[in-house]
């Protein structure tokens, strides 16, 4: 079988406390650079608009250092991955930081590494090859043929773990899940390099006797993650077998690589003690099946923690195939959003960057009229006292909030009816041609304890739509809110007097006159 990486019995009976202390002792020994390794909750830089998230990129001509969150994706760039950012301010590209400034290290995810396969479409998966090892208690050739079967299984599904992680994918895959850059020659192609780098030690050793041997199989052994990240990355087994590119992949993870090697160490060194421990345990005939899967289930481990390592230097590895790296903030960020474009607007308008900030967002509503954009557009021009443009974006923002079915229908007129109140304070001239609408708009402002907008938005209804039937209901709303929350009693009385006089047999008429003598007796 491939490389396999196991782990003792003591990391399943006791909560990794052995294992936790390690890591920070080796993190301490270690001291891992900005470019290699710093951890989410202790990066060296942090964001200068968002201090909780770690700063990913720089801008030379600014000088700030900002979370991936709030660089600018250039049009048409794919958001998974990292390929460029720019400076939400200048609009110039961005310095990478390096990913060892925001993501967490390997050694601290070592638990998570050894429940990796517990998924159960995994465990169900590794038990179903384990048990085809059955037949060794049957025939031994089939046996042989079983092994060889169920082995070439498991280092397919390994290296699909692997490629899952690498991509930024913590969680094992699932059985249907597929990588068209994963091909079955990837095993074959394994077993060529093994081939390879023994026929090497074999020829040091003729060469130059033991002392050749000790040092091509010693730089083999210790290059053997390095190796298997090669194959994984580029699937060519010459890099795979080349010691400069062993070296140089090596090189490139700096110090964390010994890391990474002492830990596969000590799972191999574990696993043959809790092989043993299993032994003396079972019938003879489930010796093959538990054996198989207990390296499977380690090996998968173990081959998750190479993937890792991958995306954890994926930069200085050069795989750009990783997407964008995790910033999971433990608690809501306030100003956050999940929307590059909205994180863009909030640091322009912290930089006193108005102008700049309602030009994106001009542009934004063209291409994409999100109601989100609408509604940042529309407090920049009205903080900005650009009403023209104010009425002009608050039609628009109107009619798509209006047709906004994701919406509830009673939180589309909520805000509707504030964005025309808005509109007619800046432009007592701005109309909107259903008067259907505006009814319902006032209504709705009346409903939420919005006075004041509603009678922004009906003031001058008569003269807007003198022909619509909902007038008098229009003006009885108007002639509440004089009462109930104005005090002007003498207004209200003229208004419904008017109403009396021009609609005596209006539907709404018994309600207006109900009211009128309420209003009249608190005035008499």
């Amino acid at each position: 079988m491939a490389v396999a990486v196991l782990m003792s019995s003591r990391f399943i009976s006791r909560p990794y406390a052995v294992s936790a202390g390690r890591a920070i002792l080796l993190r301490s020994i270690f001291q891992v650079n900005p470019e290699q390794g710093a951890t989410m909750d202790n990066a060296k830089i942090s964001c200068k608009y968002f201090p909780e998230l770690p700063a990913r990129w720089r801008c030379p001509r600014c000088m700030i250092n900002i979370s991936d969150a709030c660089a600018k994706r250039p049009e048409g760039a794919d958001d998974r991955y990292e390929i460029r950012r720019d400076c939400p301010i200048c609009l110039e590209p961005l310095q990478s930081l390096g990913i060892g400034n925001s993501i967490k290290p390997f050694w601290e995810r070592i638990p998570e590494f050894f429940i990796y396969p517990a998924r159960l479409d995994a465990l169900i998966y590794l038990a179903l090859l384990s048990l085809l090892n059955l037949l060794f208690a049957v025939n031994i050739l089939l046996g042989i043929i079983a092994l060889v079967t169920t082995s070439y299984a498991l280092l397919l599904y390994s290296y699909k773990c692997l490629n899952h992680v690498a991509r930024g994918h913590l969680e094992a895959p699932g059985l249907m899940v597929d990588y068209k850059v994963l091909k079955s020659s990837l095993i074959f192609k394994q077993s060529m390099v093994y081939f390879l780098v023994v026929s090497a030690s074999l020829f040091a050793l003729r060469l130059f006797g033991a002392p050749g041997l000790i040092v091509t199989g010693g730089f083999f052994l210790l290059g053997i993650p390095a190796s298997t990240t090669l194959l994984a990355i580029n699937g060519s087994i010459l890099d795979a077998v080349n010691p400069v590119s062993i070296f140089r992949t090596m090189a490139a993870i700096g110090r964390p690589y010994f890391v990474l090697y002492l830990f596969l160490l000590l799972m191999l060194g574990s696993y043959e003690m809790l092989e043993q421990t299993m032994l003396e345990h079972i019938p003879e005939f489930l010796i093959m099946p538990a054996v198989f899967f207990l390296q499977a289930y380690f090996t998968v481990a173990m081959y998750a923690m190479m993937g890792y390592v991958i995306y954890q230097y994926h930069e200085p590895l050069g795989f750009d195939e990783v997407k964008k790296v995790e910033e999971s903030p433990r608690k809501p960020i306030p100003g956050l959003s999940a929307d590059p474009l909205l994180n863009e607007i909030y640091i322009l308008n912290i930089e006193g960057m108005q102008d700049a900030a309602i030009k994106r967002l001009q542009k934004a509503v063209t291409r994409d009229p999100k109601p989100e954009y609408y509604a940042k557009l529309h407090r920049l021009l009205q903080s900005t006292g650009r009403n023209a443009e104010l009425c002009r974006y608050g039609e628009a923002y109107l009619k798509r909030l209006l047709k906004h079915e994701a919406m509830p229908r009673f939180k589309r007129l909520h805000e509707a009816a504030g964005v025309y109140a808005d509109c007619t304070r800046a432009d007592p001239a701005f109309d909107f041609q259903d008067p259907q609408v505006v009814y319902d708009l006032g209504e709705a402002a009346f409903q939420n304890r919005q006075f004041d907008d509603c009678l922004a938005i009906l003031n001058g209804y008569h003269k807007r739509y003198p022909q619509s039937e909902l007038l008098p209901e229009a003006y009885l709303m108007v002639a509440k809110v004089m009462v109930e929350h104005k005090q002007d009693d003498a207004q209200a009385k003229k208004i419904l007097d008017a109403l009396l006089k021009r609609y005596p047999d209006h539907a709404v008429t018994p309600q207006v006159r109900e009211y009128h003598q309420l209003v009249s007796s608190i005035i008499g």
